[in-house]
């Protein structure tokens, strides 16, 4: 796939992750939205363009069932002017019928790093309003850690994915000052975690990291038992 839709891809993935709107009533999702609504049918139609053979998996039919569900049982859900579910629906039938063509190679290396520096910038921005956070009795907060993603729960939960990234970033890097990088980078990403206070990110970061180990301990066994077996 040409460089400037992977360029495309990753501008969408951090404009919905980090894009705000401070003069919106729906500051933390309305921009995010727009990004999403906008750009998912571009890129689509531009990689469809480019491809020789079009995919499509179980997933977008399964998407597309419960559009149509959606819209049948509901109808002023598809008409309804202040209703962007719809159209959010549609966003995410095409990213993932974007995502199937493109090569997993693609798709992994970007996801990997454009997760990762979006997470980083995530944490920045939650460390700058907790020092900047002047508390109100009226409306009292768990934690000022919010990023743009506006509850401290969904914070934690992107900083997990962030470390799952950064981890396979730190393992897959072939030099050491990038090793280096990625492990100070995840040492972050676990500060933020724990100002974020959210005992279901560190659930998700517990299932989750034994998922990986475990994945990675089941490949290791076979890479041994394959070599095992050319040795006799």
């Amino acid at each position: 796939m040409k460089k400037p839709i992977l360029f495309l891809i990753g501008v969408l993935i951090m404009g919905a992750a980090l894009a705000v709107d401070p003069s919106s009533y729906y500051a933390l999702t309305a921009p995010k939205h727009a990004i999403l609504i906008v750009l998912a049918p571009l890129i689509t139609v531009l990689i469809l363009i480019q491809a020789k053979h079009i995919r499509i998996g179980v997933l977008p039919v399964l998407i597309g069932i419960r559009i149509a569900w959606l819209g049948l049982s509901n109808p002023d859900w598809v008409s309804h002017p202040g209703n962007d579910s719809f159209y959010l629906h549609l966003s995410l039938l095409l990213i993932v019928i974007m995502v199937q063509q493109l090569k997993k190679e693609e798709i992994a290396k970007l996801l990997f790093q454009t997760v990762f520096w979006v997470g980083l910038i995530q944490v920045v921005i939650g460390i700058w309003q907790v020092i900047n956070f002047t508390p109100d009795p009226s409306t009292p907060m768990k934690t000022a850690f919010i990023g743009t993603l506006g509850t401290p729960n969904g914070l934690g939960i992107l900083i997990v994915l962030t470390i799952l990234a950064g981890v396979q970033l730190f393992y897959t890097a072939r030099f050491l000052p990038k090793k280096f990088l990625y492990g100070i980078g995840v040492a972050f990403l676990l500060i933020g975690l724990v100002l974020s206070e959210s005992r279901g990110a560190w659930i998700a970061l517990l299932v989750s990291g034994s998922f990986v180990v475990l994945l990675f301990n089941v490949q290791a066994l076979k890479r041994m038992v394959l070599d095992l077996k050319l040795f006799i």
